[in-house]
């Protein structure tokens, strides 16, 4: 294929580039690689948390009213994930994804780093379940966030989603 391409121009966000003669350009020896890439992605393993799992803390949501749910929910919630890194052989942290949606109907939600273990069903013969076994509670304590926070006047300035 790419003897095809020697000395071949290539149109590049709707500019012509000229081939130079008896070489190939870089773009087209991507593009040939590219094209071979078959792939083949399966899902192998598969865990759900429940919507309404909710960790302990505050109330939250006290602003939420959509979709048939009100709030405030009794605590901080679990689910709603925007990161995730290994913590160990059985465990994935997660990132508290962005509070309820906005900034305001978000003032209750505490930003937290969960620690869960997936129960694969598939990969790992389970049941499909999730076991949440801790958080990490990101905080301010030395004031390093150059702005007010909503929960500035708590111990250890526990940090919330909407001033972030």
């Amino acid at each position: 294929m790419l003897n095809s391409l020697v000395g071949k121009g290539y149109n590049n966000y709707g500019f012509d580039i000229p081939g130079i003669a008896g070489l190939n350009d870089q773009t087209h020896i991507y593009q040939t690689m590219f094209a071979s890439i078959k792939p083949k992605v399966e899902l192998v393993g598969f865990a759900s948390l429940p919507a309404d799992t909710y960790s302990d803390g505050p109330a939250s949501g006290a602003e939420i009213s959509a979709n048939g749910r009100t709030g405030p929910f009794p605590g901080q919630p679990i689910q709603g994930f925007s990161g995730v890194q290994f913590a160990n052989s059985n465990s994935l942290y997660f990132l508290s994804d962005n509070g309820y949606g906005g900034k305001d109907n978000s003032e209750d939600f505490l930003l937290r780093i969960n620690r869960v273990d997936p129960n694969f069903k598939g990969t790992e013969n389970g049941d499909g379940t999730v076991k949440v076994l801790d958080y990490i509670q990101l905080s301010d304590p030395n004031n390093k966030v150059p702005f007010e926070i909503v929960n500035e006047g708590t111990t250890g300035r526990i940090t919330d989603w909407c001033r972030l």
